[in-house]
């Protein structure tokens, strides 16, 4: 059997979102309000270890407590991307598909999601771990010492980040350049945990979906089984869409929302109908 190659794949996606771009706009930008509560969350870590820096409290209370955050968010954001990949299955399938597919992990499944999502959230987590620390640790620097943190507050009231004294800004750059690093390489380094997760558990949802007879660990299992000998068509498939990804990161966020965001899931979407249609199946029977 002949698999679709990753240019066929985002041609036919290219079809389907023509004309039903409102939609999946509209499910874009309502999943990023649904997702404020993972950015309190966040910031609410955050403040715990800058209170926990203050008070010369326990920090590792700080970081368990960060790593929990991470994990429930990861889960929380899981339920979303169950609902948009019915969402895009719908498309792809020519059927009637509304915003209100966001909300389907809600509605069906959802503490089957919830396990179903478990390991994978774990492991992001670990991945994020450096980048949370040299966050942590950046923090722990400002907030000890006093003298240098009340002038930062002054400068930012009085004149703004690019308003600082030449001097301050020297000494800044002298105390944070190397944390700044630090937060820059864990971040290529979490990105990366991303696109590695993402790939090796990219069609547990999507079968979630359309197999919901069947147990958490037998998911897990047809997922390995329909992706044996696609793994490197699926990696290029999301190589391609790299400098799609790099663009927006640079330079224009709202193209994400418009067009790269729905094109990619879109042509994720008909990855997996592809290796249905191929024989690949979760029970291991082609």
């Amino acid at each position: 059997m002949d698999y679709l190659s990753p240019g066929s794949l985002k041609r036919i996606a290219r079809g389907q979102l023509f004309g039903r771009l409102g939609t999946v706009i509209g499910a874009f930008l309502l999943q990023m309000v649904c997702m404020i509560p993972v950015f309190v969350l966040y910031f609410a870590g955050l403040v715990l270890v800058e209170a926990l820096v203050m008070g010369n409290g326990n920090l590792l209370i700080g970081y368990v407590a960060e790593f929990v955050i991470l994990i429930l968010s990861f889960l929380y954001i899981a339920v979303f991307l169950y609902g948009q990949n019915q969402l895009y299955l719908k498309l792809a399938c020519r059927q009637e598909a509304t915003v209100t597919d966001l909300f389907a992990g809600f509605r069906e499944g959802f503490f089957r999601i919830i396990a179903l999502a478990a390991a994978p959230s774990v492991l992001l987590s670990v991945f994020f771990i450096p980048v949370v620390i040299a966050i942590n640790r950046m923090i722990i620097v400002m907030y000890t010492d006093q003298a240098f943190l009340d002038e930062f507050y002054r400068q930012m009231m009085t004149a703004g980040m690019m308003g600082m004294d030449q001097a301050f800004v020297e000494d800044f750059t002298s105390r944070f350049t190397p944390y700044s690093r630090a937060i820059t390489y864990s971040g290529i380094f979490a990105v990366g945990g991303c696109v590695l997760v993402g790939i090796l558990f990219s069609q547990i949802l999507y079968l979630a979906s359309d197999y919901s007879d069947r147990s958490v660990i037998e998911i897990f299992m047809g997922n390995f089984r329909v992706m044996t000998g696609h793994w490197l068509r699926f990696a290029f498939l999301v190589l391609t869409f790299a400098p799609w990804f790099l663009l927006c990161m640079m330079y224009c966020t709202f193209l994400a929302v418009i067009w790269v965001f729905p094109y990619y899931k879109a042509a994720s979407a008909n990855f997996y109908i592809d290796l249905l249609r191929g024989g690949k199946h979760p029970s291991g029977s082609d």
